[in-house]
C-alpha cells in the first residue's frame, strides 16, 4: 500500500489523538492539527517521522484555509475538534452558546469547505458527531444543537462532494 496523507483536526488529545495514532499505524503520513500547538507537537513526536504538527483555530477561516493550503493533496481528513459547555437554556449566556456552536458546527463547516478541494479521488472526509446530536441532554443545549447540525451538514457535504 502506498503512503496516504491525512490531517486530524483536534488531534492533540482524546479521540483526535487516538485517530492520529490509528491513521499513522495504517500507513498514513499524519498532520496533527489543533489550537493547542504544544499538544499537537507532542502527538506528532509520539508518531515520529514523517508526521507533523500544525496549529489551527477552527473558528477562524483564515487559519483553516492556511492549514489546508499548507497540507497539499490529501487522502483523509478527520475533524474531531469540539467541546461542550454546560448550562440550562434560561441561564446560558449567548456568548457561551455561540462558542460551542462556533467550534462544533461552524468549525466543521470551515474544515469541510477548505479540505474538500484538496481531497484526492477516493479520499475520505470524516466529521465526528455525538449521540447528543440525536439524544437531548439537560444543560447541553449548545452541544446537542451543534452536533445535530453537524450530522446534517455532513450529510449535505456527502451529497455535494460524492460526485
Amino acid at each position: 500500500m502506498t503512503e496516504r496523507t491525512a490531517v486530524v483536526v483536534g488531534g492533540a488529545s482524546g479521540i483526535g489523538r487516538a485517530v492520529a495514532h490509528a491513521l499513522a499505524a495504517d500507513n498514513c503520513r499524519v498532520t496533527v492539527a489543533d489550537r493547542n500547538a504544544e499538544g499537537a507537537r507532542t502527538v506528532a513526536a509520539e508518531l515520529g517521522e514523517p508526521h507533523t504538527a500544525a496549529t489551527v483555530e477552527v473558528t477562524d477561516e483564515a487559519s483553516v484555509r492556511a492549514l489546508f493550503e499548507h497540507a497539499g493533496a490529501l487522502d483523509v481528513v478527520v475533524n474531531t475538534a469540539g467541546y461542550s459547555g454546560v448550562g440550562l437554556i434560561t441561564d446560558l449566556a449567548v456568548e457561551d452558546f455561540r462558542s460551542v456552536v462556533d467550534v462544533c458546527l461552524t468549525g466543521a463547516f470551515l474544515v469541510i469547505k477548505h479540505a474538500a478541494p484538496r481531497l484526492r479521488d477516493g479520499g475520505a472526509l470524516v466529521s465526528l458527531s455525538s449521540l447528543n446530536g440525536r439524544q437531548p441532554a439537560a444543560a447541553m443545549s449548545a452541544y446537542c444543537a451543534a452536533k445535530a447540525g453537524l450530522s446534517m451538514l455532513t450529510q449535505v457535504a456527502a451529497l455535494e462532494l460524492a460526485p
